[in-house]
C-alpha cells in the first residue's frame, strides 16, 4: 500500500502569519516599555516645585494687579476725600453721581485687517478693564446715580438689529446696574446713532432699548437736562424734530424753574479754543480740537451753542465724545441777563480710547434750597476721578513670562551657560577676604584651566517644551478665572 502525505505548508505558513512568535511579543513588550519607561522619566524630570512656585507667583499678582490695585486705586476718590460741604450730615446727606463717558466697547469690526485672535484678546482685555473698574466703583464709591455721556458702541451705528442686540447685551455684561441705584444711558453717541448721514431707525433702536433721548429729571434738588445734540445738529427734518420741539419747550417741562440745571450731551459746545482753554488737567498739550469728519464732529455748531445756553440758562453742562479732559468757561445771555456756564468735556473711561489715563467725572450736589437760595452758595462739587492704569498689569504680565521664559532657556537650551554662571558665583563666594593673597604663576593657571573638563551637556528640547506649555498654561488659566463674569 503506498501512502502519500499530506502538504501542510501553506496551513503552517498561514498560522505563522496569523500568530505572532515569542521574539515578536518580546519585542513589543520591550518597546512599550520603553516607552512608558521615558513617560515615568519626563515625569521623574519635570521640576515640579519650580511650577507650583510659579503657579503661586502668578496668582499672588493676578490677584494684586485685578483686585488689591484697582481697589486702591479708585478707594483715592472716595467722596469723604475731597467733597467740602459745610454741612455734611446724615440729614443733609449730598446726592452723589459719577458720569461715565465714552465707553465705546470695541467689537469685531473696530480693527479691520488684523487677524482674529488678535481682535478676541483685545475684546476680552478692554472688556475686563471697564467691567473691573465699574464693579469696584460701584462697590467702593457707591454712587446715588450712574449717568453715561454716550458712544456706548463703537459700531452701533453700523450694525444690523441681530448684531447690535447681542453688543448690547455684551455691554449690559460689562456695566451691570446695580440694584436701587438709577443708571442712564440714554444719551446717545455718534458711535451709536451716526451723524452726517443718520437713520432715524438706529435713532429710534438706541431710544427703544436705553429710554428717551431728551429728558428732564430731578436728582438731589437738580434739574438735569438730557439733551440729544447730536440729532438736533440734523439736517433731517425727521431727525431733528423731537429734539427740536424738545428744545423749544423746555420751559414747560420742568418742573421748579427755581432748581440749579445741569445740562448732559455727548458732543460739547462751540468754543474759540484760543482763549477758552481746557485748563491743566487736560492730557493733550494740543488745543481743543474744532473739525469735522466723517460721522463725527468735534463740537455743535457756534447758533446752535448760543441757542441751547439760551433757552435753557444752565449752570455746568457735561459732554463727552472727546476722550480727554477739558474745563472751559462758556459765557451767554438768559432771558436778558449775562449768566457764565461751566463746561467740562468728561474723560474717556476706556483703555482703547487714545488716552493714557482714563478716568470718569464723579458729581456730588447739595443743595437744601431753604437754605441756599437765600446765601446763594455753590450747590455743587465734581472731581476727576482716575482709573487704573490700563498698561501697567499687561507690562508686568509680559515682563514675569519673559523672566521665566529666559530661566526655561537657561536650564534647558544652553545648560553649559547655566553651569558657567553656578561655577563663576561659586568662585565668587569662596574668594578669601584677605588682602595678602598669594601670587600664581600664570602659566600654570592657564594650563590648570585647559586641563579642566569642558561641560558636555546638551539642550533637552522635549523638556523644554513641555516646561514652556505648562508655564504658558498657567497664566492664561489664571486670568480666564478673573475675566470669567464677562
Amino acid at each position: 500500500m503506498i501512502y502519500k502525505r499530506k502538504d501542510r505548508s501553506d496551513s503552517f505558513t498561514r498560522e505563522l502569519s496569523l500568530t505572532p512568535s515569542i521574539s515578536a511579543r518580546r519585542q513589543f513588550i520591550l518597546d512599550n516599555g520603553t516607552t512608558i519607561d521615558n513617560i515615568k522619566s519626563w515625569l521623574c524630570k519635570i521640576q515640579w516645585k519650580i511650577l507650583l512656585g510659579t503657579f503661586m507667583i502668578w496668582l499672588l499678582l493676578v490677584q494684586y494687579m485685578e483686585r488689591n490695585y484697582v481697589k486702591n486705586v479708585i478707594q483715592r476718590c472716595h467722596w469723604d476725600q475731597w467733597e467740602q460741604w459745610n454741612d455734611n450730615s446724615d440729614d443733609n446727606k449730598p446726592h452723589r453721581i459719577a458720569l461715565v463717558a465714552d465707553p465705546q466697547i470695541i467689537d469685531d469690526y473696530s480693527y479691520q485687517g488684523r487677524p482674529a485672535m488678535f481682535n478676541y484678546f483685545v475684546k476680552k482685555i478692554t472688556d475686563n478693564y471697564l467691567h473691573r473698574n465699574h464693579m469696584y466703583m460701584q462697590e467702593y464709591i457707591d454712587p446715588d446715580n450712574v449717568i453715561f455721556l454716550g458712544d456706548l458702541f463703537d459700531g452701533g451705528r453700523q450694525w444690523d438689529n441681530d448684531y447690535w442686540f447681542d453688543e448690547y447685551q455684551r455691554y449690559n455684561r460689562i456695566f451691570p446696574k446695580k440694584v436701587n441705584r438709577l443708571t442712564i444711558s440714554s444719551i446717545p453717541g455718534n458711535h451709536d446713532i451716526g451723524f452726517d448721514t443718520m437713520d432715524i431707525k438706529t435713532v429710534n433702536r438706541f431710544a427703544l432699548f436705553n429710554g428717551e433721548l431728551n429728558d428732564v429729571i430731578e436728582l438731589g434738588n437738580h434739574t438735569f437736562i438730557l439733551l440729544d445734540t447730536i440729532s438736533l445738529s440734523s439736517l433731517d427734518p425727521k431727525i431733528s424734530k423731537e429734539p427740536r420741539e424738545f428744545l423749544d419747550n423746555i420751559n414747560t417741562k420742568i418742573m421748579n424753574p427755581s432748581l440749579p440745571k445741569i445740562l448732559l450731551m455727548h458732543v460739547p459746545f462751540y468754543r474759540f479754543n484760543d482763549r477758552q482753554l481746557c485748563g491743566p488737567l487736560r492730557e493733550s498739550k494740543q488745543k481743543f480740537p474744532i473739525q469735522k469728519g466723517v460721522q463725527y464732529q468735534t463740537v455743535i455748531s457756534h447758533e446752535l451753542t448760543k441757542e441751547v445756553l439760551t433757552k435753557i440758562g444752565p449752570s455746568i453742562a457735561f459732554a463727552g465724545d472727546d476722550h480727554d479732559y477739558c474745563d472751559i468757561q462758556q459765557p451767554y445771555m438768559y432771558k436778558n441777563q449775562p449768566k457764565v456756564a461751566r463746561e467740562i468735556t468728561v474723560k474717556s473711561v476706556a483703555m482703547s480710547s487714545g488716552i493714557k489715563y482714563p478716568a470718569i467725572q464723579l458729581l456730588s450736589l447739595n443743595n437744601p434750597t431753604d437754605q441756599l437760595n437765600e446765601k446763594n452758595q455753590e450747590t455743587y462739587q465734581t472731581k476727576m476721578c482716575y482709573m487704573p492704569h490700563p498698561y501697567i498689569s499687561i507690562r508686568l504680565y509680559v515682563l514675569l513670562y519673559f523672566i521665566i521664559l529666559g530661566g526655561l532657556i537657561i536650564e534647558y537650551i544652553v545648560p553649559n551657560k547655566k553651569n558657567q554662571i553656578i561655577s563663576l558665583l561659586h568662585r565668587e563666594s569662596n574668594q578669601s577676604p584677605t588682602l595678602n593673597l598669594p601670587t600664581f604663576d600664570e602659566e600654570k593657571v592657564k594650563s590648570y584651566r585647559k586641563s579642566e573638563p569642558l561641560s558636555t551637556e546638551v539642550a533637552d528640547i522635549p523638556m523644554f517644551t513641555i516646561h514652556l506649555t505648562i508655564v504658558t498654561i498657567i497664566p492664561i488659566f489664571i486670568l480666564n478665572f478673573y475675566y470669567k463674569n464677562i
